[in-house]
């Protein structure tokens, strides 16, 4: 058993800084691969595989990728441990992918993983496996300023609503700002081609062309479009802080009053940097799901103000793992921003946030997709 954890030892450390095609050059079919031209073998691409997901033991991990025949076995070596490495036999799942069983002595930790075939083999790259008793359960998906990372779309526009909805996530973002004639303009910055919102009218507001060629739109728009979808997604509306009490509330109380007269309380929630304007939503329609965004409180200082939620950074969570079981005790609901990587999005999913607000809304898919399936 030591000799062949010395031998997998060493050759994971040579594989370490070699490159992939010295390493196949060692098979035994060597005189072949080396015919190929080298263009062609650079161009072979690498196998995909999620890091961060929570594996129950005696269940599958997935590696997609076309460069696998049958008979391929994976090495899962610890990459920070000297612990002995296992070799897993591999099923074909048709001709784009390949699984390998994780077994019941697996641990969790960061791992180097080799694809061998014969005496041919390949490094294909690092991962962290959470082993789990229980999986946990997967979190709702929010497009932060709607589906935007896609062709004729942009941040807080129409047509960056409209994708999201065509998702069927659980939520799209948007950011409003109260102009002094009393209408909600939909941009995140304070400033737009050197016109500060909220101390702008909104039919200049109204002319300010988008990265898309829309115009600025307004909340009443996206209302209107919202009232229209046969879409389960919900818009989730941040009042921006306008600096101070007054002007929070306003805007507040503007947002809630536009909802109601669209008839749309149930397909929208909301959320704020701004104190004041979590409270004032909770007086104006204490119905309504409203969430705190400024870390550094806890859930039960959150509930005190009339937030059914919290609605931290990655990093707050990070620091305070406390407050997710905190807030469901609560009856509060847990999201984090902004979440654009797939093992953060793993790595809150199995903290217990229920939520994930991203810019990357088809990568979030595919995580809650993959604890989905494995419930």
């Amino acid at each position: 058993m030591k000799t062949r954890y010395l031998f997998f030892a060493a050759l994971l450390t040579a594989m370490a800084i070699m490159p992939a095609s010295d390493a196949t050059a060692q098979s035994a079919n060597n005189n072949h691969r080396q015919d190929r031209p080298r263009q062609q073998r650079r161009e072979r691409p690498a196998p995909r595989f999620d890091s961060g997901l929570a594996v129950v033991p005696g269940t599958t991990f997935d590696i997609k990728g076309r460069d696998f025949h049958q008979g391929d076995k994976i090495v899962f070596a610890y990459a920070d441990k000297s612990w002995q490495p296992f070799v897993l036999e591999t099923t074909m799942k048709g001709d784009t992918a390949v699984s390998v069983v994780i077994p019941q002595s697996m641990k969790s930790g960061n791992f180097i993983l080799t694809r061998m075939r014969g005496r041919s083999f390949r490094q294909l790259g690092r991962a962290r496996i959470n082993i789990v008793k229980t999986m946990p359960a997967s979190a709702q998906v929010i497009a932060h300023r709607g589906f935007w990372a896609t062709q004729g779309s942009t941040q807080n526009s129409r047509a960056s609503l409209r994708k999201a909805l065509e998702l069927n996530i659980y939520g799209s973002e948007t950011d409003v700002w109260l102009t002094p004639d009393g209408h909600l303009m939909a941009n995140h910055d304070r400033e737009f081609k050197g016109h500060v919102i909220m101390n702008t009218p909104a039919d200049s507001c109204r002319m300010l062309t988008l990265a898309n060629g829309e115009k600025m739109p307004e909340l009443t728009e996206f209302l209107d479009i919202l009232k229209d979808s046969d879409s389960p997604t919900k818009l989730i509306i941040e009042i921006k802080d306008h600096g101070d009490v007054v002007r929070n509330k306003a805007a507040a109380t503007a947002a809630v009053k536009a909802v109601r007269k669209a008839g749309v309380q149930e397909k929208v929630e909301y959320i704020s940097f701004s104190d004041d304007a979590c409270r004032q939503i909770a007086a104006e329609d204490p119905q309504a799901k409203v969430s705190a965004l400024t870390g550094g409180i806890s859930p039960a200082e959150r509930k005190k103000i009339g937030c059914t939620g919290i609605d931290y950074h990655i990093n707050e969570l990070r620091k305070h793992p406390e407050w997710v079981e905190e807030a469901r005790r609560l009856g509060m609901t847990v999201n984090v921003w902004t979440v654009n990587k797939a093992d953060e999005m793993a790595e809150m999913t199995n903290l217990g946030a229920g939520f994930l607000t991203t810019d990357r809304p088809l990568d979030a898919i595919r995580i809650k997709e993959y604890y989905d399936s494995r419930h």
